[in-house]
């Protein structure tokens, strides 16, 4: 398993990273907001530590920028592409995803969903 901490602080990551070391992870660091965007944008990471308070770019906007791509739903032929890339739902995948895309920025409770889904 690959992880990315992201941590200005050298003593806190280098901590951190031993520990994951010892339990057999591999553990790259980044020290900044914007290196930590860059690595995470080209290697594959099964998670991502990352400190709130950054230089350059906080944790927030990386968290953002990471996980915000050009999402297609197409509701005619049924398919879903995240940044060009495939992806594969089923049916009842699908609807969820777009009655929640439907109700962007809106509380949606959990009887709504099933009566919609």
């Amino acid at each position: 398993m690959r992880l990315l901490i992201v941590e200005d602080d050298k003593k806190i990551s280098r901590a951190v990273k031993l520990g994951f070391e010892l339990e057999g992870f591999a553990v790259d660091i980044a020290e900044t907001g914007t290196y930590g965007y860059d690595m995470a944008s080209t290697t594959p990471y099964d998670a991502i530590i990352l400190d709130v308070m950054l230089p350059e770019m906080d944790g927030l906007k990386v968290c953002r920028k990471l996980t915000c791509g050009s999402l297609v739903i197409n509701t005619q032929t049924y398919e879903v592409t995240r940044s060009d890339t495939p992806i594969t739902l089923t049916k009842r995948e699908f609807s969820l995803l777009e009655y929640l895309v439907k109700n962007k920025n809106k509380l949606v409770k959990k009887e709504e969903i099933i009566n919609h889904v």
